[in-house]
C-alpha cells in the first residue's frame, strides 16, 4: 500500500460496522479499502486465498429458544442474571459509540454455559464522538422497535435511535423472559 487515508474525503462507502476509502497501491492502482470497527469479540481471525474467517465463541441457542424450552420457575430464577448479561453487552457496545438497533430475543444468543451473547449486528450503526443519536432509516423488527422508531415509520420519516432506544427494547426482552414468551403489547407481535 502506498497510500491511504481514513478521512471522509476519501470515504467512497459505509456500513454498520466499516467505511471504504480509496486507496493506492506502490503500482500506482487505486484500490478500495474497506476499514472495518474491531468491536466484537473474537476469539480468533483466519484468512486464506479465498475467505476470511471471523472465529467466535459456539452458541447452543438462542433467547427465543431458551425461554420456549424453560420453565417459568426457571426463566424467573435466572431471568435476571440473563439480563444483566445483555445489558452488560449492550453497555460494552454502547461504549463503542455502537447502537445495536436490531435487539429481539432471536438475536441474544446463549452459550454453553448459558451466558448471553448478542448477535446480529447487521444494521447497527456508529455515533460520531460528539453524536448522542443517529438519523438513519427507520428499522428493526416487528413487535422489537422502541417506539421514536414506530412513529418515524408511521409517519416516512427517518428513525432518530439513541442509547436509550436499545435500553428500551431490553426492557421489552426482560418482560418476555419473566412471562415465558409474552410480549409487553400482544402475542401477534412474539416473532
Amino acid at each position: 500500500m502506498q497510500a491511504f487515508v481514513a478521512e471522509n474525503q476519501f470515504k467512497i462507502g459505509a456500513g454498520g460496522f466499516s467505511c471504504v476509502y480509496v486507496g493506492l497501491m506502490k503500482d500506482g492502482s487505486e484500490v478500495a479499502v474497506k476499514r472495518i470497527l474491531v468491536q466484537m469479540k473474537y476469539r480468533h481471525f483466519h484468512r486464506d486465498d479465498t475467505f476470511m474467517y471471523l472465529i467466535v465463541d459456539l452458541c447452543e441457542e438462542t433467547l427465543r429458544e431458551l425461554v420456549q424450552a424453560s420453565s417459568i420457575k426457571h426463566l424467573q430464577e435466572h431471568g435476571p442474571r440473563m439480563i444483566k448479561e445483555i445489558l452488560s453487552g449492550l453497555e460494552f457496545l454502547h461504549g463503542k459509540g455502537i447502537l445495536h438497533r436490531d435487539l429481539k430475543p432471536s438475536n441474544v444468543l446463549v452459550d454453553i454455559e448459558g451466558r448471553m451473547k448478542l448477535a446480529d449486528v447487521g444494521i447497527s450503526r456508529v455515533l460520531n464522538e460528539d453524536e448522542t443519536t443517529v438519523e438513519t432509516d427507520a428499522k428493526g423488527t416487528r413487535g422489537w422497535m422502541p417506539p421514536e422508531v414506530i412513529e418515524a415509520i408511521k409517519r416516512n420519516e427517518k428513525g432518530r435511535f439513541k442509547r436509550k432506544s436499545d435500553v428500551h427494547v431490553v426492557g421489552m426482552i426482560a418482560f418476555y423472559v419473566l412471562t415465558k414468551g409474552e410480549h409487553r403489547f400482544g402475542s401477534e407481535l412474539v416473532e
